[in-house]
């Protein structure tokens, strides 16, 4: 089935090809009613129905390579993104960069589930120089539309080592595109939680704990394949 439009489209091109052919569509007529480059005017409409008909075709092919993204059932999937954006940890703000990877199953064209690594980088001064964590999650992804271009709600949440031990939570939304058979980018707006237990020690036997948590706002750009 899925070469089908593909017949199709080309069938109908060059059935309309050879039909006008036989009309002898690119004979000339009467030199007077040539333009400069010596075509008819008949010719040159006939010229111009057949680039319109090679774009159609195209398009439709384009089109269809576009819905054929979506509609996976029970199929792996993955997604590779980087992240810009502003971390906040008591009252200091910093910019932050980050990266994440993430691979599963699309188990319909509305639902993907999976699990991802990846790394957040950082520059302040609460713990005297560059921060990284690296959070480590479980992902669910709902599309709102099956459609080439559709919006999405994505839910990421796990924990994270490095700098900053503890859990993390990732909620997003943002728009996908897909750009070939297998192959899709997307823009999402993110906000990040990180919590951490910091524990403190007085005269040597009593402990105290602290909850803390470092908040981030940004955007990603990422690939879905």
């Amino acid at each position: 089935m899925t070469g089908l439009p593909h017949t199709h489209a080309l069938s109908f091109f060059f059935t309309y090809f050879h039909s006008k052919r036989k009309t002898s569509i690119f004979a000339t007529s009467s030199p007077c009613l040539r333009d400069s480059r010596g075509y008819s005017p008949q010719t040159i409409h006939t010229m111009k129905k057949l680039i319109t008909l090679a774009i159609a075709a195209c398009l439709g092919i384009s089109s269809m390579a576009q819905s054929e993204f979506r509609d996976r059932h029970m199929a792996y999937k993955g997604f590779a993104n980087i992240g810009l954006g502003s971390a906040f940890y008591d009252d200091e703000s910093s910019t932050s960069f980050s990266f994440t990877t993430s691979h599963g199953v699309q188990i319909n064209p509305t639902f993907f589930v999976g699990a991802g690594i990846g790394v957040e980088l950082s520059s302040n001064s609460y713990s005297g120089g560059a921060t990284a964590i690296a959070p480590i999650f479980g992902q669910a992804r709902i599309n709102f539309l099956n459609k080439p271009i559709s919006p999405y709600l994505d839910f990421k949440g796990g924990g994270s080592v490095g700098d900053f031990k503890g859990g993390y939570v990732e909620p997003s939304i943002g728009v996908s595109m897909p750009v070939a058979n297998r192959f899709a980018i997307n823009f999402s707006f993110v906000y990040i939680l990180y919590t951490h237990k910091e524990s403190y020690w007085i005269n040597s036997y009593l402990e105290l704990h602290k909850r803390e948590s470092l908040h981030n706002i940004g955007f990603k750009f990422g690939f879905e394949f």
